[in-house]
């Protein structure tokens, strides 16, 4: 029974957690893709409000996969408890014919 009850429990906070996702707004589509710093950490943005952000510096590694939120100049990326805040220092701009943005500081490119 204890079983049964943790299962229905899992289920219905993955249902939660699937269904609260919003799509973005029209302002910022442009954050829409796969972004990179080039080292250690890619973010992924869909426009249906989904994403992840993958962190892995070779001695640690961190990821949220699950539902994104853009308010203002943050993007947090969260899941079940966890969650990956970035401010946005300088929205997408064109720069040597790459798409880049700057995140807490450092600057992601556009896969």
């Amino acid at each position: 029974m204890k079983k049964l009850l943790g299962i229905f429990i899992l289920v219905i906070a993955l249902a939660s957690t699937s269904s609260c996702k919003k799509k973005l707004a029209s302002g910022d589509l442009e954050l829409v893709g796969t972004w990179t710093d080039g080292y250690t950490t890619d973010i992924q943005i869909n426009s249906n409000g989904s994403g992840y952000s993958h962190y892995d510096d070779g001695s640690s590694y961190k990821n949220i996969d699950g539902k994104v939120i853009v308010s203002g100049d943050v993007i947090t990326i969260k899941a079940l408890g966890a969650k990956e805040e970035y401010t946005i220092n300088k929205r997408p701009y064109t720069k040597n014919g790459k798409t880049q943005m700057d995140l807490n500081g450092d600057v992601y490119t556009k896969n």
